[in-house]
């Protein structure tokens, strides 16, 4: 069995949130129903911290009525939007979107106000369309005017808000497509990231057993005492994860954060690392029942106590 197991690795996954809000994503599920729906290598338009102090107040609300357009990068309008004064910043997308770009693409335009002390600064993107340049104008007094220019890359990203981005040593549609027929046994996963809190964030994976049913394991990475509190390297016990077609994982990043998963793993055929995975998922049910027998124990005692 030992030759069937390929020398250890790793590759790592970049996520970043640029968004106010946390945001939970579902990998490896490959065409399953919790997959998180992502847009792999395609063109991403990005602003960070974009000062729009002259347009809104620090709850986001606009202080005269505003004109926002999207534009190509030869200034071509591919959407606009006007909002009145008074009214929150949070609408522009709604009116905005969809993006149909002069690259045949259509995408979608998400926009964060950021929390103190930057709370007139904005982070915008718009997702496969080639948005070019950002406008924004009054068309009250005092008639402010604002452009600047989208930064280009090429990203993967949630589909439905591409503030939400992923990266990492590959392309993580070239992760995906080599599960099929593989098997990558995940000995430990490390993580990093430039917020303490989200070095807490619980990693859930699991995947079916030989009867279809799916189970789910949660672990709770533990902080490094001997890094700093906001970048530490965080090590998991991660028994039992295995990454192939059918592989469940569920990994929630926290708003405004950036956190790296580095996956130590060795590959192996999939009908090898499978054996391995029914064996830890019998070892499982067994302690479940284990303590299942112990509580009916216990209940009864209770019971017999108090007649």
């Amino acid at each position: 069995m030992g030759r069937n197991l390929a020398l250890p690795n790793s590759f790592f996954l970049n996520f970043t949130n640029n968004s106010s809000t946390d945001q939970t994503l579902n990998l490896f599920n490959q065409g399953g129903s919790l997959q998180t729906p992502l847009s792999n290598q395609k063109n991403l338009s990005t602003i960070n911290s974009f000062d729009i102090s002259a347009f809104i107040d620090g709850n986001g609300k606009l202080n005269v009525d505003t004109t926002f357009e999207v534009l190509d990068s030869s200034f071509a309008l591919l959407s606009t939007t006007s909002i009145l004064g008074g009214l929150n910043i949070s609408l522009v997308a709604s009116g905005l979107n969809p993006i149909v770009g002069t690259n045949g693409q259509t995408g979608t335009f998400q926009l964060a106000k950021q929390n103190a002390p930057n709370q007139t600064s904005i982070n915008v993107s718009v997702g496969s369309a080639n948005a070019g340049n950002f406008r924004i104008f009054q068309t009250q007094a005092p008639f402010a005017t604002k452009i600047t220019t989208f930064q280009q890359t090429t990203a993967t990203f949630v589909t439905a808000n591409p503030l939400i981005s992923l990266g990492g040593t590959i392309p993580y549609e070239e992760i995906e497509n080599s599960q099929t027929g593989n098997a990558y046994k995940i000995m430990g996963v490390d993580v990093y990231s430039n917020q303490s809190n989200q070095l807490l964030q619980e990693i859930q994976f699991g995947m079916k057993d030989a009867n279809g049913d799916k189970w789910l394991v949660g672990e709770n990475p533990l902080i490094d005492p001997y890094q700093p509190s906001v970048a530490s390297i965080q090590s998991v016990d991660t028994q039992g994860f295995t990454i192939d077609s059918e592989t469940l994982f569920s990994y929630t990043i926290e708003s405004f954060t950036f956190a790296r998963l580095t996956f130590n793993y060795v590959r192996a055929q999939l009908s090898i690392i499978k054996e391995f995975d029914q064996a830890f998922i019998q070892q499982l049910t067994m302690e479940s029942e284990k303590m299942q027998k112990i509580l009916n124990i216990e209940d009864r005692e209770r019971y017999i106590l108090y007649q």
